[in-house]
């Protein structure tokens, strides 16, 4: 073994291994080479990441797209949340985008790149952003979990601002022609301004 600062390079066989401490639990790991100088640019790699306090470790490195997809909907399932269909109708393009990308790969010139993309196939920008934030959510919970660190994320402008509200009178004029069994929901909608239909639907007392 040979120690360099808080941590050490060793053999196995011919492979050259590193081990390292981190908020107390020792790690170790290979750098899947014969050369003594791999092992050793690898633990300064580990070194310049726990001084930046932006540790990634072995298991970060092996986090992948779909295990950021995984965690997300995972928690959207845990908490109930009624926002899952949407939340993986975002994830689709998300999918194709970065579907075969570790999670470390995912970084601010590609997310760009993405919004680019999303652009000119004539995606509103409001429903790109809603799909950074589905991202941003999933790089977040990961990082909670020790298994990614959230990139920067670009900031995306929506200029959409909605027209043609209904003033009360006009709704209530409109209103008073409904079926009596869609009258509930549309009230409903109109009060709380929930504009999904299959949330409203599938609201319980509970």
């Amino acid at each position: 073994m040979k120690r360099r600062g808080l941590g050490m390079v060793f053999q196995r066989g011919s492979v050259w291994w590193i081990q390292y401490h981190w908020r107390g639990k020792r790690y170790r790991e290979t750098s899947r080479s014969t050369v003594r100088m791999d092992a050793v640019k690898l633990l300064r790699k580990r070194m310049a990441e726990m001084g930046k306090g932006q540790f990634r470790g072995p298991d970060m490195e092996k986090t992948t797209f779909d295990n950021l997809a995984t965690i997300i909907e995972d928690e959207y399932k845990a908490n109930g949340r009624k926002s899952l269909h949407r939340m993986q109708t975002a994830l689709k393009p998300l999918r194709l985008a970065f579907g075969t990308f570790l999670a470390r790969d995912i970084t601010f010139d590609r997310l760009n790149g993405y919004i680019a993309s999303r652009l000119d196939g004539a995606i509103a920008p409001a429903s790109v952003r809603y799909e950074l934030c589905i991202l941003r959510r999933a790089f977040r919970l990961a990082q909670r979990a020790g298994k990614a660190i959230c990139p920067l994320f670009p900031t995306l402008s929506v200029h959409n601002t909605r027209t043609g509200f209904f003033e009360r009178e006009d709704f209530e004029a409109v209103y008073a022609h409904l079926p009596a069994e869609i009258q509930p929901v549309v009230m409903f909608a109109y009060l709380t301004g929930w504009r999904t239909r299959s949330e409203i639907l599938t609201l319980q007392w509970r």
